[in-house]
């Protein structure tokens, strides 16, 4: 289930650099997704969700150039209306990218505010591809994968979707 919500979540993410491309007038390989936590510091110095609901768990920008051009909500990544979202993307993602952004920042004691995950189209003129990269505000850390299947030989990868995040509803 987590390699299907990993390899769709890649389509989604090239398809949506590949549509802003396009509306920007620019080359795929100008054009970067970026991924954040919807955050805000409280007046205790705390960070705490700046979300309404589960669809705004997470910023989206885009950026040509490495320039923010402007921010994009789940609906419009995944270029549908909102609510009109039948397959469940809107609802599977956000919660992984959530679980992935603040695992990242737990584990190299990045602010929440300054994780950030970098979404860079790739294409061969055969296959669409998507390289991720984790940032600390705009200092670059490492290189990371989507999913493990994808990537058996390497150990020592870190991975932006992983089996401890999915949570199934439990029947009681």
């Amino acid at each position: 289930m987590v390699g299907f919500i990993a390899s769709k979540t890649k389509e989604i993410m090239f398809k949506c650099c590949e549509r802003n491309a396009k509306f920007d007038k620019v080359q795929l390989n100008q054009v970067q997704l970026i991924l954040g936590l919807n955050v805000i510091k409280n007046e205790d110095g705390e960070f705490e969700l700046n979300s309404q609901d589960e669809y705004s768990l997470n910023k989206y920008l885009i950026c040509n150039n490495y320039k923010l051009a402007r921010s994009l909500t789940i609906w419009e990544v995944l270029n549908l209306k909102p609510m009109l979202d039948f397959r469940g993307y809107s609802k599977l993602a956000p919660p992984f990218i959530f679980k992935a952004l603040t695992r990242f920042a737990e584990s190299y004691q990045i602010e929440l505010d300054k994780v950030f995950i970098m979404c860079q189209p790739d294409y061969d003129g055969k296959k669409s591809n998507v390289k991720l990269a984790l940032y600390n505000g705009f200092e670059f850390l490492k290189e990371i994968k989507f999913y493990p299947k994808e990537d058996e030989e390497e150990t020592d990868s870190e991975y932006l979707f992983n089996d401890e995040d999915m949570e199934i509803p439990q029947n009681t």
